[in-house]
C-alpha cells in the first residue's frame, strides 16, 4: 500500500515538473504585432522597445526557430510575460565557438526549450532589420 502511494506521488511530481517547463499560451492586443509580419522591421522594433521597458529579468524566452537569411544566422524566440506576447529575432554570430552546437544543428533539438538568462546587445545601427545580437544564455530547460 505504501509503495503504491509513493509511486502515485512520484508520478504526480514528474508530471508537474514537465508541465511547469512548458510555454504558456498567450495572446496580444498590440496592433503592431497583430498587423505586421514577425520578420518586419516595425514588428522587431516594437519588440525591442517592449523588452527595454519591461526588462529582460521579467521575461521568459523559448526557442521558436532558426533562420538563415542574407548569409546571416538568426534565432527566433518566443518572448513573453504578463504584458508581452511576441517573437523576437536575434542575430547569432556563427563564428563564435560558444554557439557552435546551436549553429551546427540549426537549433534542432532545442526548439520550444526555455532559454534562461538570455543576453543580447542592441544594435546602434538604424539600418538593422533585426537589432538584437544574441550573446548567450545561462541555461536551457528542455
Amino acid at each position: 500500500m505504501k509503495s503504491i502511494f509513493s509511486k502515485c506521488i512520484f508520478s504526480t511530481l514528474i508530471l508537474l515538473s514537465f508541465y511547469s517547463c512548458d510555454r504558456t499560451s498567450c495572446e496580444t492586443d498590440n496592433p503592431i504585432f497583430l498587423n505586421n509580419e514577425v520578420l518586419s522591421k516595425v514588428y522587431q522594433t516594437e519588440v525591442v522597445n517592449k523588452i527595454k521597458s519591461i526588462g529582460t529579468d521579467n521575461l521568459r524566452f523559448w526557442l521558436a526557430d532558426y533562420l538563415e537569411k542574407d548569409q546571416n544566422d538568426y534565432l527566433v524566440f518566443y518572448v513573453q510575460n504578463k504584458n508581452l506576447c511576441a517573437e523576437v529575432v536575434m542575430h547569432i554570430d556563427q563564428t563564435n565557438p560558444a554557439f557552435s552546437q546551436l549553429v551546427e544543428t540549426k537549433g534542432k533539438g532545442r526548439f520550444n526549450a526555455e532559454f534562461r538568462g538570455v543576453t543580447f546587445d542592441i544594435s546602434k545601427n538604424d539600418d538593422d532589420k533585426f537589432p538584437l545580437h544574441y550573446t548567450g544564455h545561462e541555461r536551457i530547460i528542455d
